[in-house]
């Protein structure tokens, strides 16, 4: 379902179609998954198989790896900002909706949230359109 739209909106983006090297795969993020014993939102599961490997998860703001997943307050952090002012997390109760809101964090004491206008998968091409082309994307409605 989301692969889909991350290919499409790779290919927007990039230019050019995601590879396998992209990706870390459906079996190595099963197993990682495992070894957590960890259930994430489908659309940050598929992210993770077809561009987890990505160079640009790391070219500003740097995606956590399923290892690195971490949690602050209520919230599964996934990303953080490049100089880690703001961190981005999945509210707990939402880690089993396949698309939730994404929540920022600034990162004060105590930590302050706020709620993204995204919806997970948005929040992650939104992030390489803005990476590379400066660009705020208006999230798209369902």
């Amino acid at each position: 379902m989301f692969k889909a739209y991350y290919s499409r909106r790779m290919t927007e983006i990039l230019g050019t179609k995601p590879s396998a090297s992209d990706g870390l795969g459906d079996e190595a993020v099963r197993h990682e998954l495992r070894k957590r014993k960890l259930a994430l939102p489908r659309a940050l599961v598929e992210y993770y198989v077809l561009a987890g490997k990505h160079a640009i998860n790391t070219q500003h703001n740097r995606l956590y790896s399923i290892a690195e997943l971490v949690w602050m307050d209520d919230r599964l952090v996934f990303m953080e900002e490049n100089q880690e002012v703001v961190y981005w997390g999945i509210a707990r109760d939402d880690l089993k909706k396949a698309n939730p809101i994404v929540w920022q964090g600034v990162n004060e004491t105590p930590m302050e949230w706020h709620a993204e206008d995204y919806r997970l998968h948005q929040f992650l091409m939104a992030t390489w359109n803005w990476t590379l082309h400066g660009i705020q994307e208006k999230p798209e409605r369902a």
